[in-house]
């Protein structure tokens, strides 16, 4: 039989080098962090999640144009708050005010914008395929580059190091 390993993490650069050589795992696929548009279609799966969430908001991308660097679990707690939030004032559905409100008070844990970007860099050029890669990956990897490099010069070329060694750990190479 056929054995499927799959592997997820959000630090492919603490990876064994040993496992991300080529002929170990065949495709090497970049999940990037969330944009706006993402981040407004996962708001509907919390009232998946909570049946008795109801909401009066349709356009929720207005919202998750302020949330850069938010995770989908993030945004789902956003839209928990919004709700308790809107039965504490004694509505029954989420509305604007109660958005607004849960958008203030909410303060994710998350990385700052140079891991974040450092992150997104490194699944890119990690990645076994073009195909594989989101439509805009090339405009990703320009700002990730662009953060990595204001005022921080070493951490860019760091980046770049580490991917380049990925299938040549002992550097004979070069």
């Amino acid at each position: 039989g056929k054995i499927l390993f799959m592997f997820a993490t959000n630090r492919p650069d603490l990876l064994d080098s040993a496992l991300k050589r080529d002929g170990r795992c065949d495709t090497r696929v970049a999940l990037l962090p969330y944009n706006a548009e993402d981040l407004a279609k996962i708001c509907p799966v919390a009232f998946v999640q909570y049946p008795d969430m109801k909401s009066d908001i349709k356009d929720w991308l207005s919202y998750t144009k302020r949330c850069e660097g938010y995770s989908g679990a993030n945004i789902i707690e956003v839209v928990r708050r919004a709700w308790v939030y809107a039965k504490r004032n004694g509505r029954e559905a989420i509305g604007q005010k109660d958005m607004e409100w849960a958008l203030a008070d909410y303060i994710p844990q998350r990385a700052d914008e140079i891991e974040n970007a450092r992150s997104a860099l490194y699944a890119i050029l990690n990645c076994s395929s073009n195909s594989l890669m989101p439509p805009n990956w090339e405009e990703i990897q320009d700002d990730c580059e662009q953060i990595l490099t204001r005022g921080r010069g070493p951490l860019l070329a760091d980046v770049v190091a580490v991917a380049a060694s990925k299938d040549d750990p002992q550097g004979a190479n070069n």
